[in-house]
């Protein structure tokens, strides 16, 4: 039986009016633009969505993703 492994949770600090959380691959960044979240890592546009609550959804999506590519 595989056990079934939980990826932490981005912690998210304000500077700004801007967001940022550290991952060990790169800095995860929300940039607020004309109503749209912009989500950047390392310095790449990862995706947009429309409220900071859906980005820092996405961003964890994509943190977690890469992750588990480096486990499979």
């Amino acid at each position: 039986m595989k056990k079934e492994l939980k990826i932490k949770q981005l912690d998210w600090e304000e500077y700004n009016n801007e967001w940022e959380a550290d991952a060990p691959f790169g800095t995860y960044h929300i940039e607020i633009t004309n109503d749209q979240f912009k989500i950047y890592l390392i310095g790449g546009l990862v995706s947009y969505r429309n409220s900071l609550i859906e980005a820092k959804a996405a961003a964890q999506d994509h943190f977690e993703k890469r992750v588990k590519e480096c486990l499979e």
